[in-house]
């Protein structure tokens, strides 16, 4: 219509993004004429870590479980299993991962029954993904990772954006009814077997929730099994509505009613509410959230995912990881918002404190007509560079935020 090319379009797009980004200025406050809270200077007794470089090599599987050595005393009332998920292969080829979350996903197994054999044994299986059969057929990185970049040019890294994530999902195992999945922040998860390690299949969370690119790998559980999460999504909700360029879903998955459902129990997925990002053109990243009896709450923090004229300079044209495309904005609030399971309404209160960040939560109850939230939160920078592998197979003392560590808070609402 204006007579452009497809470059020049794309060029368009870019000024204008950008422009938006770093020129559009932002909405003025109260809180402009507040001063910042800045964390107190704590003198923690100094830690010293053990060299944990081996966690960050290539680790060969063990398909059929071996006896562990034993030092000290086991309960003889100690039997079970314990499974956890972790990287256990990092290289394709000449081409070496350069974070924790890009080595590729493997699970291990602790098995102890006092009544049998050697009491306690160990067996580890890498996850038969998508991404591990790809990248050992190329001999190399073939999809971008949290800090590992895939070889391309731009138009190849623009298709990208268009097509599923690695599969890679070596961020944590869940339990879903009897079954039982590895999963990573993408919208898609894999069952294996909790004996053999087996890889049994993909549930892909995309066909049951409409335009979702990410969910959060600590989902938070009922009493009856009822298992809640939140997901970060694109584009119209479930009943066709834009509100804008990302959106907060939560959701679950109830108890099985049937046969099929007890097979499958994502038939049984229910989104229970959306909510716009409160900001324009991103959203505020999150990878864990709290769970009290009657509410559901999770925080917009200043860690900024999904910016697009960010990942059009930083991924697009630059060709860096997508870890690299988020920021941490000093400028934005800690928002806190409430949601009322039963219903799926949010509190009409808004909850803002400054900008601070966390990761994992520590507790969450309700007291006295309050919600009380407990969680390490720090005021500075929270970034995933802290897992590149250089650091962590490094000296140990010299680990990122060894000397600037998060502080427990609590929050009462």
């Amino acid at each position: 219509m204006l007579g452009l090319g497809k470059k020049s379009v794309l060029v368009l797009v870019v000024a204008v993004a950008l422009g938006y980004r770093y020129y559009g200025g932002k909405p003025k406050s109260y809180r402009d004429n507040l001063s910042k809270y800045q964390d107190p200077q704590v003198n923690f007794i100094q830690p010293n870590p053990m060299d944990q470089s081996m966690l960050y090599r290539t680790a060969s599987e063990i398909l059929d479980p071996i006896a562990a050595i034993r030092k000290g005393e086991v309960p003889e009332w100690l039997s079970g299993t314990l499974l956890r998920d972790g990287p256990g292969l990092f290289e394709f080829g000449d081409e070496q991962a350069l974070h924790a979350f890009d080595g590729m996903a493997m699970i291990r197994r602790y098995h102890t029954n006092q009544n049998e054999g050697p009491g306690l044994n160990y067996s580890r299986r890498l996850i038969s993904s998508d991404i591990l059969k790809s990248n050992r057929e190329e001999k190399r990185y073939t999809k971008y990772g949290v800090g590992t970049p895939s070889k391309g040019g731009v138009l190849d890294r623009v298709k990208s954006l268009k097509e599923p994530g690695a599969d890679n999902v070596v961020v944590n195992t869940l339990t879903i009814f009897g079954h039982y999945y590895a999963a990573t922040e993408l919208p898609q998860i894999i069952e294996y077997d909790p004996e053999t390690l087996e890889t049994l299949g993909k549930v892909d969370v995309t066909d049951k929730i409409p335009g979702i690119k990410i969910m959060t790998p600590h989902p938070l559980y009922e009493e009856d099994g009822t298992m809640w999460n939140i997901g970060f999504a694109m584009g119209p909700d479930r009943e066709g509505k834009s509100t804008g360029t990302w959106r907060y879903v939560v959701f679950k998955i109830n108890p099985p009613t049937n046969d099929e459902e007890q097979r499958n129990p994502w038939l049984n997925l229910e989104i229970v509410s959306e909510l716009a990002s409160s900001r324009a053109m991103s959203i505020s990243y999150l990878h864990s959230f709290f769970m009290t009896e009657n509410f559901i709450i999770f925080t917009e923090q200043p860690w900024i995912l999904g910016d697009i004229p960010n990942v059009i300079l930083k991924y697009v044209i630059q060709g860096k990881n997508q870890g690299e495309a988020m920021f941490w904005d000093s400028d934005s609030t800690l928002k806190f918002h409430v949601m009322e399971k039963s219903t799926g309404k949010f509190l009409p209160t808004n909850y803002e404190a400054d900008a601070m960040g966390f990761f994992h939560i520590i507790n969450a109850y309700e007291e006295n007509n309050c919600v009380i939230i407990d969680a390490p939160f720090k005021s500075s920078p929270v970034s995933y560079d802290a897992f590149l592998t250089e650091f962590l197979a490094s000296d140990p003392r010299n680990l990122p935020g060894l000397h600037d560590r998060p502080r427990s808070y609590r929050w009462s609402i």
